[in-house]
């Protein structure tokens, strides 16, 4: 394996804040163990600045402008100066390689091209894949060959992907071409709000919590519908919808609050950012975490920080989901994204009971810290990172 100052590392992201960002501190955080040395790229406004040494950041500007066009424009400014960072670093280490590793890198087009432009620099590229398909398309449906065109190009343009379940690996193969041996699948690091579980409180009522960036393809329509029917038949159930809504997600948001409005008793909102600080208490006062994903194709930061919280889960099994239910140790299975599938997850963990759902979350726990730490994912991908530099095989050897 290669020593750290034959590599330049840089990571980069395009991400300032929420989990993305939270993901990028952990992970670069991990990986300095092995790369010292290594260079974060990142917003200026990045919402972890001061966890790092400065001379180990490099920034450019941040999204300010809040019409299409300006933030287009943005956009672009901060692709040419990410760029331009990059490129400088390269010219003056002294490192015999050069190699960006990308997490959330924006726009797909500006993201490839940027690739094409580094990769003729002689820089090597790593990219995580964090959803093989997106949240939202950009393009209208008739022009969505176009956009499926970019992605392909995308993901074949690094020299390694990284993906964090092995379902993302098989898409990538079967539906972008994507050759096997340049995946590395490895486990996505916990968001861990603490080092035991966090204390479990008893009640009547049975506390769900709903929580996470607002999107559509994240369910909570569902679940609105399923807590209000399960109030209408008498069980003691009470939903806290917690997180901001995302970009594009303002009609979809009025759609939840037009149903919560019909019978919002038992129903509370948090409809905004939501500090690190709050965080913990919300998960505490919870008993169960609900995913109901329609169409998703990443591993949940949501249901990892759930479960390495000591708190249970009941989610459908899109994208990586289903790995984190355990075969049913940890959590409860949604069989479909219907309300009446939600409603019988939810009563499945009230029927059990709390002293059954108290030891699944602490069962949880223990397997997330064991499995799931950040330091193993650094291990795996200082180890893809030296597969890189070195021309072998990859997703062979560098799987976890």
């Amino acid at each position: 394996m290669l020593e750290g100052h034959e590599v330049l590392l840089i990571q980069c992201t395009q991400a300032s804040k929420s989990g993305a960002a939270k993901y990028v501190s952990e992970l670069f955080g991990a990986i300095r163990s092995s790369y010292p040395d290594a260079v974060l790229v990142c917003p200026e406004d990045f919402e972890y600045l001061g966890t790092f040494p400065k001379d180990k950041l490099r920034v450019f500007c941040s999204l300010r402008a809040r019409r299409r066009f300006g933030k287009l424009l943005e956009m672009g400014k901060q692709f040419l100066q990410c760029s331009a960072i990059i490129l400088d670093l390269k010219h003056a280490a002294k490192s015999a390689h050069t190699l960006v590793h990308f997490n959330f890198p924006g726009i797909p087009f500006l993201s490839l091209l940027q690739m094409w432009q580094l990769s003729r620099r002689h820089v090597r590229l790593v990219l995580t894949v964090h959803d093989v398909y997106p949240h939202r398309w950009l393009l209208p449906v008739w022009l969505r060959i176009i956009e499926i065109k970019i992605l392909t190009a995308l993901y074949q343009a690094p020299d390694a992907l990284v993906v964090h379940h092995s379902s993302q690996k098989e898409t990538l193969i079967r539906d972008f071409g994507v050759p096997a041996d340049s995946v590395t699948v490895t486990s996505h690091g916990v968001f861990s709000l603490c080092d035991r579980p966090l204390p479990y409180t008893r009640s009547e009522e049975f506390r769900v919590l709903c929580f996470g960036a607002i999107r559509k393809n994240k369910g909570i329509h569902l679940a609105i519908e399923a807590v209000q029917r399960l109030r209408a038949e008498g069980l003691p159930v009470t939903l806290v919808i917690a997180g901001a809504v995302s970009q594009g997600e303002r009609l979809y948001w009025g759609e939840c609050e037009a149903l919560v409005a019909r019978a919002p008793q038992g129903i509370d909102v948090v409809a905004r950012f939501i500090g690190e600080e709050e965080v913990r208490g919300l998960f505490e006062c919870s008993h169960l975490v609900v995913l109901p994903y329609t169409d998703f194709y990443s591993q949940s930061g949501v249901a990892t920080m759930a479960l390495s919280s000591g708190r249970p889960i009941a989610s459908t099994t899109a994208g990586g989901l289903g790995e984190l239910l355990g075969d049913g140790k940890f959590g409860f299975e949604i069989g479909e994204p219907t309300v009446g599938a939600l409603m019988r997850a939810i009563r499945e963990a009230t029927d059990v009971g709390h002293d059954r759902l108290q030891a699944m979350g602490a069962e949880a726990f223990m397997t997330l810290q064991r499995d799931y730490s950040w330091r193993e994912a650094a291990k795996t991908q200082a180890k893809l990172y030296a597969a890189v530099v070195d021309g072998s095989a990859i997703g062979s050897t560098c799987t976890s």
